[in-house]
């Protein structure tokens, strides 16, 4: 479907055979490419898995074999927290619902090797946000007081709480109570996600069903994202895709419950880019099928050409003004509700906030 950058990033990951054939020149670039984009633990591991790594150029195994070492790192560190997180939250009347990396370790998918975490998602339910907020705080994770404007932007318009950190470990914790933030037109009843999540450490820790988790993370890159680390993003997409693709009745399952979310947006963007960057497999009929999702002929254009800016990875990301405004566009769409828009406090502290998260992430 369409463009196949040739980047060498993107042919590492769409192919890692081809690593065993790399120049010094090229895996200078790729290396730099992965590592802003948090993807060399990534690229580290799909070239041990497929026992590449004895066949690479001398220079670049140590590179590897410190971004394995800082993979498992990370992986226990997430283990660990997760078991915390849990035990804090213990006579809490909620699931804990794990999003993103954290979810992909407990269900041993092959994405989550490697994986750089910078901080551990969970979903509750939203009238047990206090007594959530209250318990971690007791158990000694806090949220910064000292910027009390983000702090009631958060607890206005966002899906979760401000960010916690730990006062002892530093480790970061974001408690969701929605996967949309309350600014956009586009609401969905949360219960429905927790409700159908599957059980992944007891009963009480459960991470999303598939088709609810290849919808986050669609929803997560194309609505409200940051598009910081799209690359990075949009690979967790395919390797999602891939391995529930193959279960049977996923893809039926996928559009009526994209439908039932109304999460249709995302969810055809989803599948149009991962087909269009990394070649994912999705059968004719589901694309026939979500062709009644497809927007208006000007818009997608204009998304293609934000999309291909803001993946271009380049030699190495330098701050080119192309790749940041198209950065900076998408993380405002879609357009926000009206409700939102006409609210002093979103203008005013809406893109300073974005702009200060942006450098802290960069």
């Amino acid at each position: 479907m369409g463009l196949k950058p040739d980047h060498v990033l993107f042919r590492a990951l769409r192919n890692p055979e081809i690593l065993s054939g790399l120049n010094l020149g090229e895996w200078d670039t790729l290396l730099r490419q992965a590592r802003v984009n948090r993807l060399h633990g990534r690229i580290a591991a799909l070239a041990r898995d497929r026992n590449l790594l004895s066949s690479l150029p001398g220079p670049v195994q140590p590179h590897l074999d410190a971004a394995l070492i800082l993979g498992e790192r990370h992986e226990r560190s997430a283990l660990w927290e997760v078991k915390r997180v849990a035990q804090a939250l213990e006579n809490v009347a909620t699931p804990i619902v794990l999003l993103k990396g954290a979810a992909y370790i407990m269900l041993g998918l092959d994405m989550a090797r490697g994986r750089i975490f910078s901080d551990i998602d969970i979903l509750v339910y939203e009238e047990a946000l206090d007594h959530c907020e209250a318990s971690l705080k007791a158990h000694g994770w806090q949220i910064d007081e000292d910027n009390p404007f983000d702090e009631a932007y958060f607890r206005t318009w966002m899906h979760e709480l401000p960010p916690m950190k730990h006062r002892v470990r530093h480790t970061l914790l974001d408690v969701h109570h929605s996967i949309l933030p309350r600014t956009l037109r586009s609401m969905l009843n949360p219960r429905l996600l927790i409700d159908d999540s599957r059980p992944v450490m007891g009963e009480r820790v459960r991470a999303l069903a598939p088709v609810d988790m290849v919808l986050h993370a669609a929803t997560h890159l194309f609505i409200y994202s940051d598009f910081h680390y799209a690359i990075r993003d949009l690979t967790d997409l395919d390797n999602l895709v891939r391995h529930f693709g193959e279960v049977q009745g996923f893809w039926n399952k996928l559009i009526s419950r994209a439908e039932e979310l109304n999460l249709i947006t995302p969810c055809f963007y989803g599948i149009r880019y991962v087909q269009r960057y990394f070649g994912t497999p999705v059968p004719d009929d589901v694309n026939r099928n979500i062709s009644r999702w497809r927007p208006g002929r000007f818009g997608l254009k204009i998304l293609d050409l934000l999309v291909k800016q803001a993946l271009d990875p380049g030699p190495v990301y330098d701050g080119r003004w192309r790749r940041d405004l198209a950065v900076l566009l998408l993380s405002h769409w879609p357009v926000p509700s009206v409700r939102a828009m006409i609210t002093p406090l979103f203008w005013v502290k809406r893109l300073p906030f974005r702009i200060r998260q942006r450098k802290e992430t960069g």
